[in-house]
């Protein structure tokens, strides 16, 4: 045992000690236990299990219930030796459970004090985003039902590459000809993106937040995909097997040719075309959701359909601008203060509160690497002097 793992051992007797004399922990005792790195990174981690087993829905085992059915089994068990040796063995066994269970204990109270502590900090100003516990990692299910993180599981007949987990490419190259048809459905969370590259060829690069579902193989007289959120498309020529993108609020058909599509729950649905053409339906048409009668348009390049309450229109757009994603760039044209720093929040994981209510409204321009650390991006967002940035303790506060 090391130096270090003496302290923190020496820490936790001191915590479990406090625990015992008292069903309360004072300030000063909670003070001088989150100084301790050791401990907080215990609370951190407890923390974040103990927010996973609520969202599972697990429910919490009945630990004394369990504890009278093992002694139960043991007590049917005959002969002197097997009841001395079941009680030498209940006896070293609750000690240990009861050291656990007042460890758990003590860590969780310290990590709800942190978590009280950082939510109270936010309340001093306007909230625009919320670091979250909810997994980053890019996710495949498979038409079986079974799920695989990209990086730590393969999918059979997918070749997966890639020099960085942020920088994932698969690959489906199955003949268009083959029998073996299985749906998948690649999700990705935030702070990740995805290269797509489909059994005809296609290339797909799906954004964060976004779930794309596609065959693994096309088969029929059309190719189709589904898509919520946001990705790029380069779809490979096939005049005689028309490409499909369908989302909640269009259908999107095309031969060959690139494209981005928009289609955030709750948002404006964009469709920006950068090379070729393309002709989006929206309304009662195919497997659209919408009903009533349905509108067709062509789009040409650089042009822009906005789909918002069923009304259609369309504007000549720099396409760069909607398409620096795919390329790893955050790249804002006039854009609001607020919707840049919820979109930065959410990509790294980080809180951002306003103290300075002014700065919201402020319309910037501002490009910047996705892979730079959220540190440099505040760096650079300072040189802009559109409000002062400071990141404490895993928060962005714009004075």
């Amino acid at each position: 045992m090391n130096q270090n793992d003496e302290l923190t051992n020496k820490t936790f007797d001191q915590a479990l000690t406090l625990l015992e004399q008292s069903d309360e922990l004072t300030e000063q005792d909670v003070t001088r236990l989150t100084a301790d790195g050791a401990v907080m990174g215990a609370a951190r981690e407890l923390w974040a299990v103990k927010k996973g087993v609520e969202r599972s829905r697990v429910a919490v085992p009945d630990a004394d219930g369990e504890w009278q059915r093992v002694s139960e089994r043991l007590d049917g068990i005959k002969g002197g030796s097997h009841v001395v040796g079941r009680n030498r063995w209940m006896g070293r066994h609750k000690k240990l459970c009861a050291s656990l269970l007042a460890a758990a204990a003590v860590l969780l109270l310290i990590a709800m004090v942190w978590r009280g502590r950082t939510a109270e900090k936010m309340d001093a100003g306007e909230l625009v985003y919320e670091a979250t516990d909810a997994p980053r990692e890019i996710v495949i299910s498979t038409g079986k039902g079974r799920e695989v993180v990209l990086g730590r599981q393969t999918v059979s007949g997918v070749e997966v590459d890639g020099e960085s987990s942020d920088k994932l490419v698969v690959a489906y190259q199955q003949p268009m000809t083959s029998h073996i048809v299985e749906s998948h459905a690649v999700t990705i969370p935030q702070g990740k993106m995805l290269k797509v590259v489909l059994s005809d060829g296609s290339e797909v690069w799906v954004n964060a937040g976004s779930r794309l579902v596609y065959p693994t193989c096309f088969v029929g007289s059309q190719r189709c995909v589904d898509l919520e959120g946001e990705a790029y498309f380069k779809v490979a020529p096939d005049a005689a097997h028309p490409f499909v993108v369908k989302t909640p609020g269009s259908q999107t058909c095309v031969l060959g040719t690139e494209f981005n599509i928009k289609s955030y729950r709750n948002q404006t649905e964009q469709i920006t075309l950068v090379r070729g053409s393309v002709e989006v339906t929206v309304g009662k048409h195919g497997e659209s959701s919408y009903e009533g009668a349905h509108q067709s348009m062509v789009l040409k390049p650089g042009q822009q359909l906005s789909v918002h309450n069923r009304q259609l229109s369309v504007q000549e757009v720099d396409t760069d601008i909607y398409t620096y994603w795919k390329d790893g760039f955050f790249f804002y044209d006039d854009e609001r203060l607020d919707e840049i720093m919820r979109q930065i929040g959410s990509w790294y994981n980080v809180s951002v509160v306003f103290r300075n209510p002014r700065p919201r409204s402020y319309k910037i321009h501002f490009f910047c690497d996705r892979s730079s650390t959220v540190e440099q991006v505040v760096e650079q967002l300072n040189m802009l002097h559109k409000g002062y940035l400071k990141l404490t303790e895993g928060v962005i506060y714009v004075d």
